[in-house]
């Protein structure tokens, strides 16, 4: 496995460039003069304003694939698909188009692969989301050991048009805040953050192989302090809002009953359920600050200001 010092100007292949972090990655790199190559399922639009490379095709298609990770000396893989999807397409996409793609990325010599996963692969057994994230960062570390390879567990991200979050974001600013587990305790990050993160993998030196959590910086958030945060950012109390785990598994399952109908997959299923109640999604990033000399920047109040004037 090689340890030789970055290229500053070395090509980047980039998947997930349309999507709420791999967009404002893709602008770091553009704006740092990187070159940049993305795989882009339907490049309408997206040719007309970007200037990077754009490879047609998905993780399904190997030789879209193999010309995307030609020449490049490292991969960031963004794309996944998301809790709420049947299982089976979650590991077509998650843990197959991750093996994949590493394989291809192993094959043409590129010198580090980053995967974005998920902290939710810390705990496999909650859903099947969590477990394709895991199994993703098992495929990744098995294609060979020629390639450097890292895995950034990224807590929830938030930010200005992000779909996941709007729900919450809205629901915080008409006073409320579900509160799914007293006790509980987790991350947020913001999404400029996870971009600047995933940026300083590309640029680390040395051989920084290995598996990383990463978080908003400060302390743990609880919902009693997220509500406090919204409070002030809003300028009215923000109530908490008790939310029984029978509740929330019925809004589950009409979520899921909803989305048969339509056709469309439902991110709120019982699996998201199990990861809302579950205690403990602290992080420490230091692991990750000795590596690449990343911090978070972005303060709750300040994510949640810029967040909450958009919607």
């Amino acid at each position: 496995m090689t340890s030789a010092a970055p290229d500053e100007n070395g090509a980047v292949a980039l998947t997930g460039a349309t999507g709420f972090v791999g967009r404002a990655l893709l602008d770091r790199f553009l704006e740092g003069g990187r070159p940049v190559r993305c795989l882009v399922r339907n490049p309408s639009g997206f040719e007309a304003e970007s200037p990077a490379r754009v490879i047609t095709g998905d993780l399904d298609n190997q030789s879209a694939l193999d010309e995307l990770v030609a020449g490049a000396e490292t991969v960031v893989h963004c794309a996944a698909a998301l809790g709420g999807m049947a299982r089976g397409d979650l590991h077509r996409i998650n843990v197959i188009g991750t093996a994949r793609l590493a394989r291809a990325a192993e094959k043409a010599g590129v010198r580090r692969f980053i995967l974005a996963s998920s902290l939710a692969a810390r705990e496999p057994g909650l859903s099947d989301y969590a477990a394709t994230k895991r199994a993703a960062e098992q495929a990744a570390r098995n294609a060979g050991d020629r390639m450097q390879v890292m895995t950034l567990r990224l807590p929830a991200i938030y930010g200005p048009g992000d779909r996941n979050t709007a729900p919450l974001m809205q629901a915080m600013q008409m006073g409320l805040l579900p509160e799914p587990g007293r006790d509980a305790r987790f991350s947020l990050l913001y999404v400029d953050d996870a971009a600047d993160a995933l940026a300083a993998a590309v640029g680390a030196s040395g051989d920084p192989s290995g598996v990383y959590e990463v978080s908003g910086g400060g302390e743990a958030c609880s919902w009693r302090s997220l509500a406090a945060a919204a409070s002030r950012v809003c300028g009215r109390r923000v109530r908490l809002v008790a939310t029984p785990r029978p509740v929330a598994d019925l809004a589950a399952d009409l979520s899921g009953f909803t989305a048969r109908m339509t056709g469309r997959p439902s991110i709120f299923t019982r699996g998201k359920v199990r990861e809302l109640f579950h205690p403990d999604w602290t992080v420490s990033d230091d692991a990750y600050t000795r590596a690449t000399g990343w911090r978070a920047g972005m303060s709750l109040e300040r994510g949640l200001t810029r967040t909450l004037e958009t919607l």
